[in-house]
């Protein structure tokens, strides 16, 4: 009998130190644009018995209501009793067609795109309201447009028709900015605080899938959309 209870209990220890079951992630639209995708694949290759329900949607849940285990977030984080962990800093970029730059200028300082067309996300910039950094300081511009959305798709195909300037994560520009579809100004001004960060419940103890995901992201995920093989 006591040899069944030491078996049982390390049966148990076992399971709650190995990651298994599903894992309930949110993330906002534009994310597949990144390297997660590939992160997830990756993840799950190295745990079989690992499962993820990936929930997209820029709105922020709710952890507890949804069930939600993680959820990854774009820009500053708000202090909402939720452990933060940052895990990549998200450079911007600030971009327009070669034939918008031609017909309405390059601006100089970030004050002049309020004369611009701006294309806003109202994911990341619900105010209409750009922010840079001006020697340290931070700087916000109000900026109107004819087009915002709450994802970047539509803005991104705006801007390469030449309909105005988009303020977004590099991440999601490259290809068009290497192309030279989409060319990039006001770079020494763009904002330095904006994150994707990982944010999920203060439970007492959090599960081993929660945990394992956690570490393969903040050692996996790299500057510049990079998977780390290593």
């Amino acid at each position: 009998m006591l040899e069944l209870v030491e078996e049982t209990r390390a049966e148990l220890q076992d399971r709650a130190l190995t990651p298994s079951g599903r894992l309930r992630i949110s993330a906002p639209h534009g994310i597949d644009q990144t390297q997660l995708p590939t992160l997830i694949n990756t993840f799950m290759g190295h745990y079989p018995e690992v499962s993820i329900s990936l929930v997209l949607t820029n709105r922020i849940v709710d952890l507890a209501e949804e069930g939600i285990d993680i959820a990854l977030r774009f820009g500053p984080t708000a202090n909402e009793n939720l452990i933060v962990r940052k895990l990549l800093l998200m450079n911007l970029s600030v971009c327009a067609a070669p034939m918008y730059w031609r017909t309405h200028g390059v601006p100089l300082h970030p004050n002049e795109l309020a004369s611009h067309n701006a294309l806003v996300s109202t994911h990341l910039n619900p105010m209409s309201k750009w922010r840079f950094e001006v020697d340290g300081e931070p700087l916000e511009v109000a900026v109107r447009g004819r087009l915002n959305a709450t994802e970047a798709g539509p803005l991104i195909q705006a801007a390469l028709l030449g309909a105005g300037v988009l303020y977004l994560p590099s991440v999601m520009l490259e290809p068009y900015i290497e192309s030279g579809r989409l060319v990039p100004v006001l770079s020494e001004f763009v904002r330095s605080d904006m994150w994707l960060s990982a944010v999920y419940l203060q439970r007492r103890h959090s599960t081993a899938v929660q945990r394992a995901f956690l570490d393969f992201l903040e050692h996996r995920i790299k500057p510049g959309g990079r998977v780390h093989k290593g």
